[in-house]
């Protein structure tokens, strides 16, 4: 009987999922800056395995990537209710030079980059909803002008596990947006600190996504799916506009390409540890007094591909905004791949991580670029009912170095 009622469920689910992809026709005229980031600014987690997180999707962290994950609890998660958050900051190396949208093109002196990424997520049973919100700041400093470019993204999500746990969906409603604020120096002289603003636009709209994973039971890999719609803004859409804004042209419209990912992901367990067993199995040993696994270590290894869309033709990158040569971007849909691996080498204290993946060229006069990246979580230690953990990740590229610190509950 519990399976038909999650038969049934899993339908209802389906015609949404199927209304959700409905196409959505979107008319727009004058050029348009396609807004595409091709390094992987996420949770230090999923930078250490170099992105390839759609085949894991665990946590609140994963729900960027597959918002199935929002439901898809981690192994030591036994009671109905239970909830996950992490908060991580990226930012560049000190020092490095940096080609932001790999043309090429190295960034002037002065150039700084922030990423903020905060997730929680709230479990019932099988069912989990979910917040994520991603803010990319880029500041780029001249002689007498100060342009900041931001991307921020968010969603508001919610999943649930059907098939005794077998099969997870979710669903997620996602905005995005880009605001461009410039300051002019008052004066020449003094150490740069004299600035007064020079005005403020933002563009911003509201889209859609969806995720799948299908784990198993008994068995050691996964293999998920994402999907998220393009979102177009057209100037007259525009929460903000300011025109006269010091070295800087305000685009007519702004395009998110869409994004659709398939990964998988596969498990050992060094100590016996099972990767795709239920939650009620999990209590069910617990109540019979078997206990869970003690030996945590494990072998993670996981592999996705990411298709990216197509642009408007004559869309530019998002450097158009203060450089009208911008190269075209956007030409041909882009298609990337990301590859990890994840070890808990020191059993419940440390976790250690590795990845790679290929940055597609976006832009005109752009090569595919490789990344190597690395990564660690370590449990500090215990507050009120929880462990708490800290993580570390890397991502060093040809022009393009980041560092990244993360916090929240060791699972």
């Amino acid at each position: 009987m519990a399976r038909m009622e999650s038969v049934r469920s899993l339908n209802c689910w389906l015609v949404v999922l199927a209304l959700c992809c409905a196409p959505v026709a979107v008319a727009q005229e004058g050029p348009t800056v396609d807004v595409f980031r091709g390094p992987v600014v996420s949770s230090s987690r999923i930078i250490g395995l170099g992105g390839a997180y759609t085949g894991i999707a665990e946590g609140t962290q994963g729900g960027c990537l597959n918002s199935a994950a929002l439901a898809n609890r981690y192994p030591y998660s036994t009671s109905w209710f239970d909830f996950d958050w992490n908060l991580d900051w990226v930012n560049l190396l000190p020092g490095s030079d940096v080609d932001m949208e790999n043309d090429g093109r190295m960034s002037s002196g002065g150039e700084q980059y922030t990423a903020m990424n905060v997730g929680l997520a709230l479990l019932f049973g099988r069912f989990g909803i979910g917040v994520w919100v991603d803010s990319n700041a880029w500041r780029i400093d001249q002689d007498l002008v100060r342009h900041r470019y931001a991307f921020n993204y968010g969603y508001v999500g919610a999943a649930y596990a059907f098939l005794d746990e077998e099969l997870v969906m979710g669903l997620g409603a996602s905005t995005g947006s880009m605001q461009l604020d410039g300051w002019e120096r008052s004066s020449t002289t003094g150490d740069g600190s004299e600035w007064r603003e020079a005005g403020a636009s933002e563009w911003k709209d509201s889209g859609a996504e969806l995720g799948l994973l299908w784990k198993p039971a008994e068995r050691p890999y996964r293999v998920g799916a994402s999907f998220r719609r393009s979102v177009d803004i057209r100037r007259t859409q525009a929460s903000k506009v300011e025109e006269g804004m010091t070295g800087a042209t305000l685009p007519e419209a702004i395009h998110i390409p869409w994004r659709l990912a398939v990964g998988a992901s596969w498990f050992h367990g060094l100590g016996g540890l099972a990767y795709n067993e239920a939650r009620e199995s999990r209590q069910s040993r617990l109540q019979s007094g078997e206990g869970l696994v003690v030996d945590r270590r494990y072998i993670l290894a996981s592999l996705d591909v990411v298709a990216y869309g197509r642009a408007k033709p004559g869309s530019q990158g998002m450097t158009a905004i203060l450089d009208p040569q911008s190269p075209e971007s956007g030409k041909t849909a882009s298609l990337a791949a990301h590859a990890g691996i994840e070890s808990e080498v020191w059993n419940n204290r440390l976790v250690v991580r590795s990845g790679a993946y290929l940055e597609p060229p976006r832009l005109d006069g752009a090569d595919v670029r490789p990344h190597f990246t690395l990564g660690l979580d370590a449990r500090l230690f215990h507050l009120i009912w929880w462990d708490l953990r800290a993580g570390f990740s890397l991502d060093l590229a040809s022009r393009y170095h980041n560092a990244g610190i993360g916090v929240g509950f060791w699972h």
